[in-house]
């Protein structure tokens, strides 16, 4: 157990009612009319603690270390807290100039609710009367990289207090950027925090987003309880999730990254997807491919991509995210997180030693393809040709023999191959037939 007294610390007077947190846990208590707590959790290990009540500045004892059988003993004093007249601005890293119309949420174990505003005309915010206090402070803007900052004590001192925001893209959807859903009867894109949902003993829709970012929210398909299989179902309809439009004029080599989700099962998932597709106003190309059995189904999966390899960047770029469910009743589930564009990097995304050990060619292509393979425990492979739009144009399948070619008649244009080496999705490549 832990135990101890909580104290004013100008007056040494006791405090009661002082909300005693483990912060990452649910379990709370409050100290009495003498300001003492008593508690304890069940699992042994090292907890911050945050000690908070209003008209005082919240504090955070960190590491405190519970074992069973021991006893803890945390005294902690608590200073006053003065309102102040509070000025914020938020300006551009580059430029030095202010931002208007920035998302702000303040967030402090002492106020509830989602305490989101904006910036003005002038990139600013103010408050008459605000408490001195321990804030996480969220800032987001289309355009610009996320901003979150922890435990930022806002005072009188400092102010005007000034952030910048560094040019770029990046959603975790915190905030309403923009992004556009189409209608659908079941399965409709949400912005929300996900709920989490089993089939058949399966997660088919997560129940946290993206450990990655710094939020909570991610886009998640049907976001409630389906009450006939305790599941969500897209129907035929299929829903669209669509960027606002991105600037990539500007950048020399931008790479794409985002974290997906997909689950599939049913009767027959032949044809159920997600596709991910990039336009820059005049081209529409597909970069990105799920379907049922894909390594890493079920779960958030991170992906990066060389826009270059697939389109000429724009001023005027979208991305397009879109669920297929081929036929009714089959269990389709999506979700779309961590978006983000980088110049001239990548962010290290691991690959499978198939991968690494298959080999396509030639490409561009005439009449016939080859894929080398080495990897001898890869025993049956199959094969998907996709068009720009999803549509899978022809399968194959056959044993492995190290080298497989295979002759074709597909039309001039540019293709996505899915290699599949012992029913899972190893490889997916663009290819031209010229």
């Amino acid at each position: 157990p832990i135990l101890g007294n909580v104290t004013d610390s100008v007056s040494g007077a006791a405090l009661d009612g002082v909300k005693v947190h483990f912060l990452l846990t649910s379990d709370s208590t409050n100290t009495n009319i003498l300001g003492d707590y008593e508690t304890g959790l069940g699992i042994s290990g090292a907890y911050d603690i945050t000690y908070s009540k209003m008209g005082y500045i919240s504090k955070t004892v960190s590491g405190v270390v519970l074992a069973a059988g021991n006893t803890v003993t945390v005294d902690v004093e608590l200073k006053p807290s003065i309102n102040f007249v509070f000025q914020m601005q938020v300006i551009d890293a580059i430029t030095l100039t202010p931002i208007p119309n920035v998302y702000v949420q303040f967030k402090s174990p002492l106020f509830n609710g989602t305490n989101v505003f904006q910036t003005n005309a002038a990139g600013s915010i103010s408050f008459p009367s605000m408490p001195e206090e321990y804030w996480d402070l969220n800032f987001g803007k289309w355009g610009y990289n996320r901003l979150c900052l922890t435990q930022q004590l806002l005072t009188g001192a400092g102010n005007v207090h000034v952030y910048e925001l560094e040019p770029g893209y990046e959603d975790d959807f915190k905030f309403d950027f923009g992004w556009t859903v189409s209608a659908a009867p079941e399965g409709i894109w949400e912005r929300e925090e996900p709920i989490g949902i089993n089939y058949n003993g399966n997660p088919s829709a997560p129940e946290y987003d993206s450990q990655s970012d710094c939020n909570n929210e991610a886009f998640v398909t049907g976001n409630y309880l389906f009450p006939a299989s305790n599941s969500n179902i897209l129907f035929l309809h299929d829903p669209v999730l669509t960027s606002p439009s991105f600037d990539l004029s500007s950048y020399s080599n931008p790479y794409l990254s985002f974290e997906k989700w997909f689950f599939n099962d049913g009767a027959n998932t032949l044809g159920d997807s997600l596709t991910i597709k990039l336009e820059n106003g005049t081209d529409t190309v597909m970069i990105d491919y799920s379907v049922d059995g894909d390594l890493g189904e079920s779960s958030w999966s991170l992906k990066s991509f060389q826009i270059s390899n697939f389109i000429t960047s724009t001023s005027s770029m979208h991305l397009i995210v879109t669920g297929m469910d081929n036929l009714p009743n089959d269990i389709v589930e999506a979700g779309f997180d961590n978006f983000k564009i980088t110049e001239g990097t990548t962010v290290g995304l691991p690959q499978s030693k198939e991968i690494e050990e298959l080999t396509i060619y030639p490409n561009p292509f005439n009449s016939e393809l080859t894929i080398s393979f080495n990897d001898k425990e890869m025993q049956h492979v199959r094969v998907d040709m996709l068009d720009l739009t999803g549509r899978i144009i022809d399968q194959k399948e056959f044993k492995n023999t190290s080298i497989v070619g295979f002759k074709n008649d597909y039309k001039r244009g540019i293709y996505f191959m899915n290699v599949y080496g012992n029913g899972k999705l190893i490889k997916t490549e663009k290819v031209i037939k010229l």
